[in-house]
This record gives C-alpha cells, sequence and structure tokens, in this order.
C-alpha cells in the first residue's frame, strides 16, 4: 500500500537563486456559501446577491442540501508560474474547484494537495469548496478546514512536492520527488535525501540520485533507501530534500522539510 504524505506543504525551505516560493495567506479571505457554483471571478461578482456570508448558523440554511464554499484569492505575485493549493484535514469531504475546474488530489490520504496554473484573471482566482456530504453534523468543522488552506506560488527551479511510497523491487521505503523547472534552460542537477525521526531529529536513512531538469518541465524521481526495510520503519517521520547544481559546485538550488508518514 502506497505510503501517504501527512503534511505535504508545511514544509521548511530557503530560498535560492533559481527558487522561489511565497505562501500567501487566505485565514482571513472572506468566504461566501450557496447552493450554486460561480465558475469564474467575474460570475461571482454578478451573482453575489445570490449568496450569504458564510457564519456558523448558515449551514443550518443547508441541512438538507450539498452547497458550495466560495472566496477569491488576489494575486500577490506577479512572477508565479504555478501555484499550488493545500488543504489540512480535506478527509474527502468536499471536492475543490479552481475557475469552475475541479481539481485532482495529487496524495492518497486526508490532505488535498493540487496544482494550478499562473493566474489566468488578474483580479484573482476562485476557489470553490463543494460538500460531498449532507450531514451537518459532518461538516461543521468546515471552519477549522478554512484555516488551514495554503496557497503557495512558485518559479524557478523548485522541489514542488515529494510522496513517500515503497520500493517494489527491494521492499523498502521510497520518496517520489517532484522538480518543477519554470525557467528557459537545464540544470544538471543531484537530490540528496534524508528521513528523520520527528522527535529527535535522529538521521534513520540518506540517500541521493540524479537529477537532471530539462527546462519548464516536471521531472518526477524516485530515491530508495535499500539500507532498511519497510517492516522494521514504520509510522510519523520527517524527509528533507536537497536539490543541488552539479556544475556550481553542488550549490543549493532547493530544499524543503516535510513530515511523512511510512506503511
Amino acid at each position: 500500500m502506497r505510503s501517504t504524505v501527512l503534511l505535504a506543504i508545511f514544509f521548511c525551505f530557503s530560498i535560492y537563486t533559481d527558487a522561489a516560493r511565497n505562501i500567501t495567506d487566505i485565514k482571513n479571505n472572506k468566504w461566501v456559501i450557496s447552493r450554486e457554483k460561480p465558475i469564474s471571478v467575474t460570475d461571482f461578482k454578478n451573482n453575489i446577491s445570490d449568496f450569504q456570508l458564510l457564519k456558523d448558523s448558515t449551514f443550518s440554511y443547508f441541512k438538507d442540501d450539498r452547497f458550495s464554499i466560495n472566496t477569491i484569492i488576489e494575486s500577490t505575485d506577479d512572477q508565479a508560474e504555478k501555484l499550488m493549493i493545500s488543504i489540512q484535514q480535506w478527509n474527502n469531504l468536499f471536492d475543490v474547484w479552481v475557475d469552475g475546474q475541479k481539481l485532482e488530489n495529487l496524495q492518497q490520504n486526508d490532505i488535498f494537495l493540487a496544482m494550478i496554473d499562473k493566474l489566468a484573471e488578474t483580479d484573482g482566482i476562485l476557489l470553490t469548496l463543494i460538500s460531498k456530504t449532507e450531514k451537518v453534523n459532518e461538516i461543521e468543522n468546515f471552519r477549522s478546514v478554512l484555516e488551514n488552506i495554503t496557497i503557495t506560488s512558485i518559479s524557478g527551479i523548485v522541489i514542488s512536492w515529494l510522496a513517500p511510497g515503497k520500493d517494489q523491487y527491494f521492499g523498502c521505503p521510497k520518496l517520489e520527488i517532484h522538480i518543477l523547472n519554470t525557467l528557459d534552460k537545464d540544470i544538471d542537477g543531484k537530490l540528496v535525501a534524508r528521513i528523520y525521526k520527528p522527535e529527535t531529529f535522529d538521521l534513520i536513512a540518506e540517500n541521493n540520485n540524479c537529477a537532471f531538469s530539462r527546462s519548464n518541465m516536471e521531472t518526477v524521481i524516485d530515491i530508495i533507501f535499500p539500507d532498511i526495510q519497510s517492516t522494521l520503519i514504520k509510522g510519523n517521520f520527517v524527509a528533507e530534500v536537497q536539490l543541488l547544481d552539479k556544475e556550481k559546485n553542488e550549490e543549493v538550488i532547493d530544499r524543503i522539510k516535510v513530515p511523512i508518514k511510512l506503511e
């Protein structure tokens, strides 16, 4: 069974010459609720009178119906080539839509992670959450969900996301690492991955792999840890991955550190 990322976007990172990552805080965004699903920022603004401002009491109006919760995310990074949305406590209770298009979750767990192309509209994007349940007692925790949505803009050469798994040949843990290159140049790189205990940060395993990244492409590279067997290492850990430039004396291009769960 494929392991899952516990928290795909809440990482520690360093910004280097060829990597840029900026987080947009939407905790204070205004959300509205309705039975209809708007398909764009313009559609949302033209029909704003049909929506109700989201309050705890408004859920009672939709007791027997599925509903959508909507907000506008304004563009704060003109240089961004991609946006990444992460929702903690997603729990598969609702579908996620951006500008009328349903997003697919890149993970296989209760955390939602998806990539979004550069903003098409200058006045932002429309984020819509559509409930998949009609049971009010299952959706009353939406407030905490809304407070744990992260929008991250990325550009340059970045480690966009990673997912732990199990190597089929060796039967050992592996990390599936996604590198996004939005520049007009190739990079002859190297990935170094480490797994730590979350409480003490004792090193559990370390390995590396070559990472040639072509311009304007996404590259997926696996790093396996053959010295440890999956049967002996299960539970919550921390994965740290560095992307190095081999042509510049292994200068660090990007680095992420994320909680993971090995199963």
